[in-house]
């Protein structure tokens, strides 16, 4: 059986770890599949940015007081680029158990520290914003891939 890789995830693609409490069968899965839904171009902006060098890494939050982003966060900065949509914003009030975190400010006045926004999402291809923002926090944060192994797993998985 296979799983969603936003519920559960492969070490290297062999040793499933699960992250929730429950799996879900799902047709996305790792071993060379889709474990993610993309559109080609974003994908393209997406892992170009990566690997830039334009970029530095962070966990636990899409961007930090030090300027440094989760792959979350590029693909937030990159749709603010391409549609002049969005603001990043600091408020550390708003986040007082984490400080640093700067968050995304949607053109609905939303507030997103962590977590794709559902535009953010639906302009990347994918219909279901929390199934991409899973994927993304568990190999940023959880499985911990540099810019350069995301690029890579962006590419031949998404």
């Amino acid at each position: 059986m296979d799983y969603s890789f936003g519920v559960c995830c492969t070490l290297d693609f062999e040793e499933k770890v699960c992250f929730r409490q429950t799996c879900r069968p799902s047709g996305n899965r790792a071993g060379g599949k889709e474990i993610g839904v993309m559109k080609k171009k974003v994908k393209e902006k997406l892992v170009e940015a990566l690997l830039s060098g334009r970029y530095e890494k962070c966990k636990g939050a899409m961007r930090s007081t030090r300027n440094r982003f989760c792959v979350e966060g590029v693909l937030c900065d990159l749709y603010k680029q391409e549609t002049g949509k969005g603001e990043w914003s600091h408020v550390p009030e708003q986040w007082p158990l984490k400080r640093e975190v700067v968050s995304f400010v949607t053109g609905d006045d939303k507030v997103y520290g962590y977590g794709i926004p559902p535009e953010v999402s639906k302009w990347a291809g994918s219909t279901y914003s929390k199934s991409l923002g899973m994927d993304l926090i568990a190999l940023n944060d959880i499985v911990g891939l540099n810019f350069g192994d995301l690029a890579e797993t962006v590419r031949t998985h998404f």
